[in-house]
């Protein structure tokens, strides 16, 4: 993988731009597709990119464009009212599909025009912002142009076009990883809850592996899936709170597009493009207010069908994530009454919103405790309706069979179970042992339990293992899980942390090493402003913990003081990722704007 430099030059936009093509794959199963980078020929002027509300990004000579929420790879066309083109010649030869998306924001009327070999393909005039899709089924010869003509005053995000061939659902070859959004294991009846939340996970899980002993790499979103998709712990890929991932850092879904039709349906805020979490996806959409709706699951679910059906790819890959599961609790009234018949609340925030965190550990009547767990379970109940549809549409369209579905949650949901609330500040197994349920293609180990620690890190590593893609194994820490699938790998130290990704500048570093069911947790000490941070005091400090997760899942009896030996052999370990999380602090990094919008969502999540 290559270092990524962002460099936003200026801009020239000529009446001709000249362009080149990336081809990616021809694969074993003659499956074939070729995407086309569309370059400028002259370097983008950032100054112009404001008054369109458009944001350029230029990472390893890709270029991505953003507006409202919608980033995509590709090309900016500026219009003044004289034709502007853009021309590429596929230099392929027979029958194939052609999907080519563009978002246009007139000034004035604007006409945009398709030609292939110089017949028009087709034309579309537009006097209100829009986004449009050019499908068409071509035949090709080695020389044939394709070019898209623009008349108006305005601009166009021309996004990269896809060229490939037509083939029958049941052989695309489609990824799927699902996130919902801060779900602890423990309240799936998978993972041995006694609420039935979730009968389609449950259903879906016997045709897949169940990990259950999978632990995120960080108690929050934004460095937890950083760790996902960068296979590096939180201290590694050093991305904090108010920064940008660095351009050096490689990404895997930047080689998984070098094969696959990468996109993306998300919820946002900590998982937006302002983080960089749009690097390497060929579209990356963030579903306007994810966080707030009840119905959060039922869009999300719904674009991915819509695109799905739009979209015949013959390789894709989709990351779907909501904000479902996260408070606010303010599920559907109807799944709310599954688990209580006359509610009494039927919305609540989680207590830290509204106090930025300082309620963090205020104890609660049980009353309204209860009420917590009551919302909490009927919000995975929502995400587990529109999951169970979502996949029955894939049964249905002959995509199951030949799918890698990977169901996962980046952290869980503290309901005073250790005296606090909500997330972002303990490694207690609430919020990091999560669910990670994989079905691979054809039901490939189905029925699988594997008891060994996982780690999100491993995911990516696993995905491109299994379609053998290339990718730098020396310089991450995450392992391709197959072999623990298979019985085939040994238990190794799995680490959980809070140092430079820490979302509470008063709480001290903690750090979580994880193996053989055991688990170690390093705290450091307390200080002045911690205890003049927090309305209520965070428990009695202590320095060390060691659980016997067999015997204790639940982390009530710490027995540090029986095993002494074993904790002294890892302090050299936990000394080398605080200095590591300490250097990430003194590196600012690029550091994230945040515009109104985005402060709002924030507060609504509990984060401000």
């Amino acid at each position: 993988m290559k270092k990524r430099i962002i460099c936003l030059a200026s801009i020239a936009v000529p009446a001709l731009l000249l362009l080149f093509f990336l081809s990616t794959t021809i694969f074993k199963d003659k499956i074939e597709i070729k995407k086309i980078a569309l370059q400028p020929l002259q370097p983008y002027d950032d100054s112009l990119f404001p008054e369109y509300k458009t944001k350029h990004y230029d990472i390893n000579q890709t270029h991505y464009f953003e507006r409202e929420a919608l980033t995509m790879k590709g090309s900016f066309l500026l219009l003044d009212d004289t034709i502007k083109k853009v021309s590429f010649q596929p230099k392929l030869k027979g029958d194939y599909q052609l999907q080519f998306e563009l978002t246009v924001k007139p000034v004035t009327k604007t006409t945009i025009k398709l030609y292939h070999k110089g017949s028009l393909l087709s034309e579309k005039s537009l006097s209100e912002e829009h986004s449009l899709v050019f499908r068409h089924e071509l035949r090709l010869s080695k020389g044939d142009t394709l070019t898209l003509a623009a008349r108006g005053k305005g601009a166009v995000i021309a996004a990269n076009p896809n060229l490939f061939k037509k083939i029958s659902p049941e052989n695309r070859a489609s990824i799927f990883l699902i996130c919902a959004d801060t779900l602890r294991a423990d309240r799936l009846q998978t993972y041995g809850y006694t609420r039935n939340t979730a009968p389609n996970i449950d259903s879906f899980s016997k045709d897949s592996v169940v990990f259950n002993n999978a632990y995120a790499q960080a108690p929050w979103t934004l460095p937890s899936h950083m760790s996902l998709f960068t296979s590096l712990y939180e201290f590694n890929h050093g991305v904090k709170r108010g920064t940008v991932i660095q351009d050096s850092i490689d990404y895997f879904i930047e080689e998984l597009s070098e094969v696959f039709c990468t996109r993306s349906f998300n919820g946002g805020i900590y998982v937006s493009s302002r983080f960089g979490f749009f690097r390497g996806f060929d579209y990356f959409k963030s579903i306007p207010g994810d966080q707030f709706s009840p119905n959060a699951s039922k869009v999300l679910f719904e674009l991915a069908i819509k695109d799905l059906e739009e979209n015949p790819f013959p390789k894709s890959f989709y990351f779907l994530h909501t904000y479902q599961t996260h408070s606010p609790y303010n599920p559907p009234l109807e799944y709310l009454k599954v688990f209580n018949e006359s509610p009494r609340y039927t919305r609540l925030s989680a207590p830290t919103v509204g106090s930025n965190h300082r309620d963090q550990y205020k104890k609660m009547p049980q009353e309204i405790t209860d009420a917590y767990l009551d919302l909490y379970d009927a919000e995975i109940y929502t995400f587990d309706v529109w999951f169970g549809k979502f996949i029955r549409y894939l049964k249905k369209k002959d995509l199951y069979e030949n799918a890698m579905i990977i169901f996962m949650s980046d952290h869980g949901e503290e309901f005073f179970d250790h005296s606090g609330w909500g997330h972002v500040h303990s490694l207690y197994n609430e919020l990091i042992r999560v669910p990670l349920i994989i079905k691979f293609p054809h039901k490939l180990h189905e029925g699988k339990q594997v008891e060994a620690e996982v780690g999100l890190i491993d995911i990516m590593p696993m995905i491109m293992k299994y379609y053998k893609i290339p990718f730098d194994e020396k310089n991450i820490d995450g392992k391709d899980i197959i072999p623990f699938i298979e019985n085939n790998a040994e238990n190794r130290i799995l680490i959980s942390s809070l140092t430079s990704g820490f979302y509470i500048p008063a709480l001290p570093f903690k750090i979580a090493r994880i193996k053989s069911n055991t688990k170690i947790i390093y705290n450091a000490p307390y200080t002045e402003k911690t205890f003049a941070f927090f309305n209520s005091p965070p428990p009695p400090y202590i320095s060390y913990e060691f659980y016997d997760l067999g015997e204790d899942p639940k982390e009530m009896l710490n027995i540090a003081h029986e095993r002494k030996p074993e904790i002294k052999k890892h302090k050299s370990l936990f000394n080398q990722i605080i200095q590591k999380g300490e250097l990430n602090i003194r590196n600012k990094g690029k550091e994230v704007v945040l515009d109104k919008e985005m402060i709002e969502a924030l507060k609504a999540l509990g984060y401000l």
